[in-house]
């Protein structure tokens, strides 16, 4: 299989730069992102320094999640599993924006001490099961925000829900 050519990904100084702000990343949570060091950062996006293919490729997959949010796409989407008899035995959540992460709505009991989580209402929780883009690097306000969002969201929904059932 042939290597993708990278350098008709189109990023440069100034995109690299509008991605960071886009994402709301400091230079230092953004080259860290990249996998680069703060100065090699400040030197790229100067136009000092070129762009390495691999830090476009990285930089290609960071920039996902703002391509769905000015394309309209929810910043949470719901689904279940569509392998499962019990079609409501599982809830997803798919967090599309920047950070994204795949998490499942379980009873609050069940949640591991140590998991990443956030209360929806008395009975269930969101836990996170997996994030897509490292949370490492993102300040923890903005990861805070992101759970409460999909908490409030959540619950709105739901809430929705039982008002359609009459429940």
């Amino acid at each position: 299989m042939t290597q993708p050519d990278n350098s008709q990904v189109g990023f440069n100084a100034a995109s690299i730069q509008s991605l960071r702000l886009s994402l709301d990343l400091s230079l230092e949570a953004m080259a860290a992102s990249l996998g680069l060091s703060l100065q090699v950062l400040e030197a790229i996006e100067a136009d000092k320094q070129p762009i390495s293919s691999s830090v476009a490729t990285i930089a290609s997959y960071l920039v996902i999640p703002t391509l769905l949010k000015q394309q309209g796409f929810p910043q949470f989407t719901l689904g279940d599993d569509a392998r499962v008899d019990d079609k409501h035995g599982y809830d997803y959540v798919y967090h599309n924006w920047f950070p994204r992460f795949i998490g499942i709505i379980t009873p609050s009991e069940n949640i591991e001490d140590d998991a990443t989580h956030i209360t929806i209402n008395e009975a269930e929780s969101m836990v996170v099961v997996s994030w897509i883009d490292s949370p490492m690097h993102v300040p923890y306000e903005m990861l805070e925000e992101v759970l409460i969002t999909g908490a409030d969201q959540l619950k709105a929904y739901y809430e929705d829900i039982d008002l359609k059932l009459g429940g």
